[in-house]
């Protein structure tokens, strides 16, 4: 039962989970990024989706399991005046 179905924490049941931190690797990994305006050329998920791409990218390889991203806010400071 030590096989997962994805290297992403959520995508797996839960014995899954357990199973393979129990007898194959115990570690985690947490990407974190904003999700923000960065003008009009780029997507709001541009921090968080790149923090997520590296995670998924380190999981594969190193056989760690990779936890939902907690995505936040800026300062709405940075933002004044940014057209929406």
């Amino acid at each position: 039962m030590t096989e997962r179905k994805s290297v992403w924490w959520q995508d797996n049941p839960a014995p899954v989970v357990v199973d393979y931190a129990k007898n194959v690797c115990d570690v985690a990994i947490l990407p974190i990024g904003a999700i923000e305006q960065h003008g009009p050329h780029c997507p709001l998920l541009l921090d968080a989706g790149n923090a997520m791409g590296i995670a998924e990218r380190v999981g594969e390889k190193s056989g760690a399991m990779v936890l939902p991203c907690p995505m936040y806010g800026s300062h709405p400071y940075h933002h004044w005046g940014v057209p929406r």
